[in-house]
């Protein structure tokens, strides 16, 4: 009996192990006890469970996982993100979509920091032209000059049925090409209300390049060569416009920090531009025709969102500056009251360096009629003394100081004289060894001569 309750204690431990396991799992019961299963006979109630599914989210990584490190390179290979992606996941500062009930309030405000044609023209953005160029419009790279900046192109929407979006944020990055002019090398664009990557690559230049400043932008002629053969590259800048122009439409808003230098690479121009450089000088300096400072976009997230981009000093990231430019001009349309707290503070503390930069000054008026006054006290014969006695210890100096040089020259030369005593004693045993002679100098042996004039420093 004893084996009995002993096995029963056991079966019953197990029976309650897996019930308990089975409860705590994630399952949850399904619709027999809702008023669906109310025609069920309450004395033989059925219990049964279902999994609960996944959730489903809205954008799904579509890439391969990462790969093992082999041996041969020791690396992990980069992960690879389509227009259908967000960003990489070391850019976690970077905002998350806007949801959609807000999006009218944000463009509308977005569109009230769209700059007029006066400051299109003081910032020195590309005109926008009165008539369209049909080859231009195609991105045909055979246009009469290429490097010709003035050959623009109206932002067309190409494509009907492909997606066009509210506005887009650009980056570029440029190489300069023979002449003194930019090529572009780089672009990345994005969705701005989303964070989505629309566009991002290498761009072969169109032209002989003569610096590919690697410093910035992290590219070198080998490099180039590479991405173009293995066709990860856009064959060249007409490309990337037409690629621009069929997601966008009339209406699109174009975003960028000193976005000037991006559509002059890219030579296009539009009548729709937010450039979070000029709004920060604008907060500033308000309407003045020309800014006497501008913000780089390093400074500007330091003291607005208090974030740290292009950490070191190597080459920039195309995708975190743009990414950082979405993040500053976020800032301005859900919050207004930043930027103009921006310029208050700026302008606050310019007054405070200005009044210091008077104080300093004035001091210094002080100091001098000090000493005037001072000096009209003293005696003729005093002023006398102090002249001499201040020439007197200049000649001091004076003289200290050449005689350091004419040491230190003294010196090098004795340097050189032992140099070439050692050269010329070097020369002549080695002779004597050629001809089969046994010599030695300055009273040593011929090994000890060798070593001698092998380690005498200089």
């Amino acid at each position: 009996m004893r084996v009995l309750a002993r096995c029963g204690l056991g079966l019953r431990g197990i029976l309650h192990t897996k019930l308990q396991g089975s409860l705590h799992t994630n399952r949850r019961p399904s619709h027999a006890f809702s008023s669906s299963a109310s025609n069920r006979s309450i004395e033989e109630p059925r219990l049964s469970f279902q999994k609960v599914p996944a959730p489903v989210t809205e954008l799904v990584r579509k890439t391969p996982r990462r790969t093992p490190a082999t041996k041969s390179s020791g690396r992990r290979h980069k992960k690879t993100w389509n227009h259908e992606h967000r960003p990489p996941s070391r850019f976690r500062w970077a905002s998350k979509e806007t949801p959609d009930y807000i999006r009218d309030h944000l463009y509308s405000v977005l569109e009230s920091y769209v700059l007029n044609s006066e400051r299109l023209a003081s910032e020195h953005f590309p005109a926008l032209p009165t008539t369209v160029d049909s080859d231009a419009l195609e991105g045909d790279s055979d246009t009469p000059d290429p490097y010709d900046t003035t050959v623009k192109t109206p932002c067309v929407h190409l494509d009907a049925d492909h997606k066009t979006y509210d506005a887009i944020v650009i980056d570029c990055e440029m190489v300069t090409l023979r002449g003194g002019q930019q090529g572009l090398s780089s672009v990345v664009v994005l969705d701005f209300f989303t964070g989505k990557i629309l566009m991002r690559g290498l761009v072969k230049p169109t032209g002989i390049v003569t610096d590919w400043r690697r410093g910035v932008t992290g590219i070198n002629k080998a490099k180039m060569a590479e991405a173009v053969k293995k066709g990860k590259a856009f064959a060249n800048w007409a490309v990337v416009r037409k690629k621009i122009f069929n997601v966008t439409n009339p209406e699109t808003i174009f975003i960028g920090h000193a976005l000037s230098n991006d559509y002059r690479v890219l030579h296009m121009a539009t009548n729709r531009v937010v450039d979070s450089m000029t709004l920060l000088s604008h907060a500033v300096f308000g309407d003045a025709k020309t800014f006497p400072r501008t913000w780089s976009l390093k400074s500007a997230c330091k003291e607005l969102l208090q974030l740290t981009v292009q950490k070191t000093r190597g080459a920039h990231d195309p995708l975190e500056d743009a990414l950082a430019t979405r993040e500053l001009v976020l800032k301005f349309v859900q919050d207004p009251k930043k930027l103009t707290e921006f310029g208050e503070n700026i302008r606050a503390n310019m007054a405070r360096i200005v009044q210091k930069e008077q104080e300093k000054e004035a001091a210094k008026i002080r100091k001098r009629e000090l000493r005037k006054a001072e000096r009209a006290k003293k005696s003729s014969e005093q002023l006398l003394q102090e002249a001499a006695e201040k020439a007197r210890k200049k000649e001091e100096k004076r003289k200290e100081k050449a005689a350091k040089k004419a040491a230190l020259l003294q010196q090098k030369t004795l340097k050189r004289a032992q140099k070439r005593e050692r050269q010329k004693q070097w020369k002549k045993w080695r002779e004597a060894r050629e001809e089969g002679e046994h010599i030695s100098f300055k009273g040593w042996s011929d090994a000890q001569g060798l070593n001698a004039f092998i380690n005498v420093p200089g």
